[in-house]
């Protein structure tokens, strides 16, 4: 605890506060969204929404999350260099030239007809473009513009949809991708604004380094993350998809909504730690060449990792006490059925936050081919255990599998920081 509190001086006290306050108000968006759709959708609609929402995570774990936490990781390194121009020309070629590829692909949907795959890639490319904001807006430490932008489209994007339902008398699901689309432009403008008004007018840090902004180290910081993140979205969506292929469209319905209430919740406040601590801690490694440094920056991150688990424990135990309560506040009547299940995703998503936690201090650091292979193995790991506990016990199987696989990802992630603390090297 001494550590922890070396590090939360007041000024980071208060950012805390501001991160704390946004993810909290973007899950409450998300408990209320969940429970007005269950309440308007059939299963089946729901089954169908979220297999859609799988493919617009593929993109964002592709591109909207390797590129934001580039920008994050490389944002103090650009600044006190002076490299400005640098570190937003390397943005724009990575973002732009796979922003255009997904908009070419959503021409040729629309030309063929299939609105809903074209909503589907143009929400894609609006949530990645909003993803590298928030990168950018992280690595500056602006937590108000954070917690306002991912407050915000949690909860407009529902309303939207809902109110697009309403209007129109349909429980169509391209109805519900349209709202998504109109709030995830708005909040991309919004965006736009507050970087021109935050970065680009405010004074820019002293020079503190006279290094050149390497762009092939920031290429190779980030192409890593970008194979990662396919691998991960393979982590965590491979059960929808098992279970579209094994059982049925209801079931899908059924299980995304228990997973939005149980298992989706501790991973935001997973994100809520790891956006919180990920710039102190970046900033804090630097170059990543002091070895005193980065011993400090492992101790922190082992203390956060502890705190995660701990926290995601006592969560299940809420959760198994109270889970037919919540289950009826936070469902419609329709998605009632395996709500035994709320306390088992609730520890696997803590579990798998605690992984992902301790995979922090090899992102601290410049070289992340660890990082790629901890990714790979448990991605094969995780297709075994969703894959095979569907095939075999359906529903409750996926939950099983994804437990088992959860421990797994955790067990190796904390192996490897313990080596580095330990080694400093892997």
């Amino acid at each position: 605890m001494e550590k922890l509190k070396s590090l939360l001086t007041k000024p980071l006290h208060q950012e805390a506060f501001f991160v704390f306050l946004g993810q909290a108000i973007s899950a409450i968006g998300t408990l209320v969204g969940v429970k007005v759709l269950t309440s308007y959708l059939q299963p089946e609609s729901y089954g169908l929404i979220a297999l859609g929402m799988s493919v617009v995570n593929f993109s964002i774990y592709m591109v909207g999350t390797p590129v934001g936490s580039s920008a994050t990781r490389f944002y103090k390194v650009a600044m006190e260099g002076g490299h400005v121009q640098e570190y937003e020309n390397a943005l724009r070629r990575v973002g732009g030239s796979l922003g255009v590829g997904l908009l070419l692909a959503a021409l040729v949907f629309l030309l063929a007809g299939n609105y809903f795959y074209c909503l589907i890639v143009v929400l894609s490319v609006l949530l990645c473009v909003d993803g590298v904001f928030n990168g950018i807006q992280t690595g500056a430490r602006n937590r108000r513009i954070v917690a306002l932008m991912q407050s915000l489209l949690n909860w407009s994007r529902f309303l939207f949809a809902v109110g697009l339902i309403v209007l129109t008398d349909r429980d169509y699901t391209e109805l519900v991708f349209l709202g998504f689309c109109l709030s995830a432009m708005g909040n991309v403008g919004l965006q736009i604004y507050f970087y021109r008004r935050k970065i680009r007018t405010d004074s820019p840090l002293p020079v503190v380094s006279n290094e050149p902004f390497d762009q092939r180290q920031f290429y190779s910081y980030l192409w890593p993350l970008v194979i990662t993140g396919m691998i991960s979205w393979g982590q965590l969506f491979l059960d929808r998809w098992g279970l579209g292929a094994f059982a049925t469209l209801e079931e899908v319905g059924i299980y995304f909504a228990l997973y939005q209430i149980s298992y989706a919740p501790v991973l935001l406040f997973n994100s809520c730690v790891y956006y919180f601590i990920s710039p102190i801690l970046f900033e804090k490694a630097g170059n990543a060449r002091d070895a005193t440094r980065m011993k400090k920056v492992y101790a922190y991150n082992g203390a956060f990792s502890a705190l995660t688990l701990l926290f995601s424990f006592a969560l299940a135990g809420g959760m198994w006490l109270l889970q037919d309560w919540i289950a009826q506040l936070l469902l419609g009547s329709r998605f009632l059925g395996y709500s035994n299940l709320l306390p088992l995703l609730v520890l696997s998503g803590g579990v798998f936050a605690t992984g992902t936690q301790l995979l922090l201090s090899i992102q601290s650091g410049l070289y992340l081919k660890p990082l790629l292979v901890q990714k790979t193995v448990s991605a094969v790991v995780a297709a075994f255990c969703y894959l095979l506990g569907t095939y075999w016990y359906g529903l409750p199987g996926v939950v099983f599998g994804g437990l088992v696989f959860a421990v797994f990802y955790a067990a190796t992630a904390f192996i490897f920081h313990v080596r580095l603390s330990r080694n400093g090297k892997i």
